[in-house]
């Protein structure tokens, strides 16, 4: 761990020795307090084609996407915001939106630190917000795209958004794609060898999987009352696809099928309004409705049985929140509550030859009635000087009824605070501390199946959220007119780590999600916006991202310390354009750090490797409403490399010894592709 920080300490000074020559002033203006504006002019020579691309651009900031997963709703969104609001969806990716949002059609980019006036920072120290243009006039974007995979696959997409109205707008979008799974699945080997690496079976696998999406979205907004009303509605429907082809060469020749089924249609409502209560003070209040059903079906043969899953789960959320801020003088106050009903009803059921089999917490109706207090409160201790404090205090009550019942209280106390220096005019530090609680997640209390390896999870209703206590610090450095780096170190102290166990329910030992005990994380992260001018030639900029992680926690099969599973050693990206604007082109490269992924079993050890990646792209505008864009994803055919390895017996992972280890590496390839958007109106 020394030798990987001193190496990227060493990296870190030549970075910055390199950007020494830079000492224009960074910041284009700053109109409020505390946020600093980059208009149009200042992305100009970048020549940007959606807002994706200008967010990149802003120096000090790194986007970080929200969570579907999460619920509730300060916790599920990220740091972005279009026209001062958190995106209308969770279930759309901010980095999707952002794309979406072509660069003629956004007026200005802010970003904004803590005591801006009417935001809401939802605990991140910075936030970007995309200010759109608006007119009278129709306005709106159409694209198309088709990329091309090998084994005679392809993955088009069509789009259209349309927005009328200055004041009172309405907005509609619709979308449909299809797209290539990548994770642990494709085209390659399925190998199982013993515990010398001797083989035991040798078989050419294929498992390629894809997904279908189909989504429409509309958003009315408009002044309202003295204040402001924005609603929305989505409907999106999803579906996933896979076959598996088991060829196996050795020991005899045997095909095996297999495949999947999953729909996953989806809709959501969000309404929000806000409104001056006085001078200085504001609300702002949000309800959503959310609801989603879930439905797989399974098979596979290589077993010799033929085994058959059907999942059908539907799942709903009902949520309300309302803030109140309020500022004087140095001071800014905020004061709210959120309340939320969530519920699953989750049905899974197994069959081997038609025979059925029974599983645990199979058949199970959750039903969560949360609630949530919060307090913030910053102040400007001095020009160079302020400090965010806030306090939320969470309650929730669980029920579960069917094949297992369940009635669980759960309350946590959530304090936090962030110290900001400005100790230049061109660096900044930031300390926070922080306390957090995760949630349950509603999968990890029903049984989970695979047919294709076999393998059943089974549900654990007495887990507890993990909480922990972070402490991190971040330096961040302005590099001349538009480039910047910022470090970060993080310490997290974890109570209560969920991880995997040993579950025994009808006489019978699951793999299940539970609590192993107390763990640790620690994360060292660069990121890094370096215009290359001074080299001497011009338009080419360097981005990356670069976080390295370790993590320990006591191992509930073994009593050994071995890292958090699912947690990665390493992430990484580093990407180059060049901007051609006396040409209309910019082109770009980007290389993806390989990664590794570590999962501990009761009774398997399971790994993924995946391998470097490159992607590169070529973009032309003919005219400043028509962009052309050639891409390449995946030249370097990077393979997901994944390993299962089980134990004699079925026993606890290292107190028996190896029964065999499942090798499959698998790829899809490299994809080329084509993507044209045509932008009117703005």
């Amino acid at each position: 761990m020394r030798q990987d920080i001193s190496t990227a300490a060493r990296s870190l000074f030549v970075v910055l020795a390199m950007a020494a020559p830079q000492t224009d002033a960074w910041a284009q203006s700053d109109v409020r307090t505390n946020v600093t504006v980059y208009g149009k002019e200042y992305f100009a020579g970048a020549q940007p084609a959606s807002a994706m691309d200008m967010v990149t651009r802003v120096p000090g900031f790194r986007l970080t996407e929200g969570n579907i997963q999460v619920r509730g709703y300060s916790g599920a969104v990220g740091n972005i915001l279009i026209d001062g609001q958190p995106p209308a969806s969770k279930q759309d990716m901010l980095e999707d939106i952002l794309k979406r949002i072509p660069a003629t059609a956004v007026e200005r980019i802010e970003l904004i630190r803590p005591g801006a006036a009417g935001i809401d920072m939802m605990g991140f120290p910075l936030m970007v917000n995309v200010v759109r243009r608006t007119n009278a006039v129709p306005r709106g974007r159409l694209e198309t795209e088709f990329a091309a995979l090998r084994h005679q696959t392809y993955a088009p997409k069509v789009a259209a958004e349309f927005s009328i109205g200055a004041t009172s707008i309405l907005d509609l979008s619709a979308d449909w794609w299809r797209a290539a799974q990548e994770d642990m699945l494709g085209y390659g080997q399925r190998n199982i060898v013993d515990a010398n690496g001797a083989p035991l079976l040798l078989s050419h696998y294929e498992q390629p999987k894809y997904n279908e999406i189909w989504t429409a979205k509309a958003g009315y907004r408009q002044p309202l009352l003295g204040g402001k009303v924005n609603l929305n509605a989505l409907y999106k429907d999803q579906r996933e696809v896979d076959y598996i082809l088991q060829r196996r060469t050795f020991p005899t020749t045997v095909t095996f099928t297999g495949g999947d089924r999953e729909f996953h249609p989806s809709m959501e409502f969000k309404g929000e309004y806000d409104h001056k209560l006085w001078n200085g003070a504001e609300t702002q209040f949000v309800v959503i409705r959310r609801d989603r059903r879930d439905k797989t079906s399974q098979f596979s043969d290589q077993t010799g049985p033929v085994i058959a899953s059907l999942k059908d789960a539907r799942s709903s959320e009902t949520l309300a929140r309302d803030l109140v801020r309020s500022r004087s003088g140095r001071f800014t106050v905020e004061a709210g509550a959120e309340g939320a009903i969530n519920t699953l009803n989750n049905k899974v059921g197994l069959t081997s030859n038609g025979a059925h089999v029974a599983l645990p917490a199979a058949n199970v109706l959750i039903k969560e009635k949360r609630a949530e207090f919060f307090g913030n409160l910053f102040t400007t201790i001095s020009p160079a000087v302020s400090l965010e404090t806030g306090l939320r205090y969470e309650m929730s009550k669980f029920t579960q009824r069917g094949d297992s019942n369940l009635e669980k209280s759960l309350a946590y106390l959530k304090p936090r605070a962030l110290f900001t220096w400005h100790t230049t005019k061109n660096d900044e530090l930031r300390f926070l501390y922080e306390r957090t609680a995760d949630q349950l997640n509603f999968i990890n209390f029903v049984s989970f199946v695979m047919v294709s390896i076999p393998s059943v999870s089974s549900g654990n209703k007495n887990q507890v959220p993990s909480t922990l206590w972070r402490k991190s610090v971040a330096w961040e450095h302005k590099l001349g007119k538009s480039g910047s780096i910022v470090v970060t170190g993080r310490r997290e102290e974890i109570s209560d780590v969920l991880d995997r166990i040993a579950l025994l329910d009808g006489g019978i030992t699951y793999d299940s999600p539970g609590n192993v005990g107390d763990g640790w994380r620690e994360e060292f992260q660069v990121d890094i916006i370096l215009p290359l001018n001074w080299t001497g030639i011009p338009g080419f900029t360097l981005q990356g991202t670069g976080l390295y992680r370790n993590s320990g926690v006591r191992d509930a099969a073994t009593g050994l310390r071995h890292r958090i599973s699912r947690d990665l050693p390493e992430e990484g990206k580093i990407t180059l354009t060049n901007d051609l604007p006396q040409w209309n082109m910019r082109w770009g490269v980007t290389y993806r750090h390989e990664m590794y992924r570590q999962e501990f079993r009761y009774n398997e050890y399971r790994s993924g490797h995946f391998f470097p990646r490159l992607d590169v792209f070529v973009e032309y505008k003919p005219h400043p409403e028509w962009l052309i864009r050639v891409f390449g994803r995946n030249l370097t055919d990077a393979k997901n490399y994944s390993t299962r390895t089980t134990y004699a017996g079925g026993g606890i992972r290292g107190t028996v010894p190896v029964n065999y280890t499942e090798q499959k590496p698998l790829s899809f390839g490299p994809a080329i592709g084509i993507n044209i958007q045509k932008t009117f109106g703005e």
